[in-house]
């Protein structure tokens, strides 16, 4: 296995990166024959991203976008059964490092359950509460 360190995508807008293997992924991944896979992905990201309004984005709305089958089988949100047999998405998550919270799920975010972890205050940021649910007493 070759090993690849030192990849930042400079060209990636600011907003597209992230952890995610869906949204964060560069034009070089350092499997050559895997990169255009991941090169179609990329692009319908930008696609969708470029699509929303200014300052429009929110957590919810990022997962939506993880969740897109549009360009299956190398769709954001990889299943086995849309013709990938060896490859789907088992993690996702979503950031908004202003408000000090991250919100994940395993398996597919077009699926899973989500779950929210949110930073204790800081210098520079107040404490945050979790945001109610429904059903919930928060």
């Amino acid at each position: 296995m070759r090993r690849v360190t030192g990849l930042r995508c400079a060209r990636a807008p600011r907003a597209t990166r992230t952890t995610t293997s869906a949204i964060g992924c560069c034009p070089f991944e350092g499997d050559t024959e895997y990169a255009p896979l991941s090169q179609v992905r990329y692009e319908r990201a930008r696609e969708l991203l470029a699509a929303e309004p200014a300052a429009s984005l929110t957590m919810d709305r990022l997962r939506e976008l993880l969740s897109d089958h549009e360009t299956k089988p190398q769709s954001l949100c990889k299943h086995p059964e849309f013709g990938t047999p060896t490859s789907k998405t088992v993690f996702w998550c979503v950031a908004d490092v202003t408000d000090g919270r991250i919100r994940f799920g395993r398996g597919n975010p077009c699926d899973s359950v989500a779950q929210e972890y949110v930073f204790e205050s800081y210098a520079g940021r107040e404490s945050v509460q979790p945001e109610a649910r429904p059903g919930s007493s928060a």
